[in-house]
């Protein structure tokens, strides 16, 4: 899978990929001796224990409020009553907290865009500002939930996106997905393009930004789970 791979190249930690998320969980116990597990999508895993639950919201919000598949739900609105924390994921933008999720004082997240990395050799780096300076239109690419956010990000940062490929999420990239001239993609589909791509392909990580105190939070709230045990 894509965000697997991605994760695993980007934190440096083990990834278990199981159906079974506690025979997952398991094994990063016993074989790679981790203290500390963090299952994505894992809140309706219930077979699963966990100390810490935590739930990511975009603006998107919930939809109709319904559950799959008549709705974008994979739980209850009522779960929101019952989890420690719930994340409003800004995105680029500092977009207000919607009034909906007030009531629930979630704590914000935006994302940082950084530098362009190489599709095919990542080790080069470009700056959007110095892209944004040839002067050329770029083909931006994203198989993600929300293609159009990434990109209104690039135009937000200067490129002038000339052509826009957005592409159903965890799209499997082929060839014929990758135009000839200058593209930017997101990095989560540069993990799935790389043996297609050209030398002017880059992609752009992000990288989530909280406030300090809930980072500090989260720690201490860890270290008091690890007393317990």
């Amino acid at each position: 899978g894509d965000e697997p791979l991605l994760i695993a190249r980007r934190c440096q930690v083990p990834v278990v990929i199981d159906p079974k998320r506690p025979r997952g969980a398991q094994h990063l116990f016993t074989q790679h001796h981790c203290d500390v597990i963090i299952s994505d999508d894992g809140l309706q895993h219930y077979a699963l224990g966990r100390d810490i639950e935590l739930v990511v919201v975009d603006g998107r919000l919930f939809g109709n409020g319904q559950l799959l598949p008549m709705g974008p739900l994979r739980e209850g609105m009522w779960r929101l009553d019952t989890v420690d924390t719930i994340i409003f994921n800004q995105g680029a933008a500092d977009s207000p907290v919607p009034k909906s999720l007030q009531p629930y004082n979630p704590i914000e997240m935006r994302f940082v865009p950084g530098e362009l990395h190489n599709v095919v050799n990542p080790q080069m780096r470009l700056a959007v500002s110095d892209l944004a300076t040839r002067g050329k239109p770029v083909t931006a690419i994203a198989g993600i939930g929300d293609p159009q956010r990434f990109f209104k990000q690039l135009q937000q940062l200067g490129l002038t996106v000339g052509h826009t490929v957005a592409l159903p999420d965890h799209h499997a990239i082929s060839e014929d997905d990758i135009p000839a001239q200058t593209v930017v993609m997101t990095e989560k589909d540069a993990v799935k393009a790389a043996k297609f791509a050209h030398d002017d392909c880059w992609y752009q990580p992000i990288s989530a930004q909280f406030s300090a105190q809930f980072l500090d939070n989260i720690i201490e709230q860890l270290r008091r789970i690890q007393r317990q045990y």
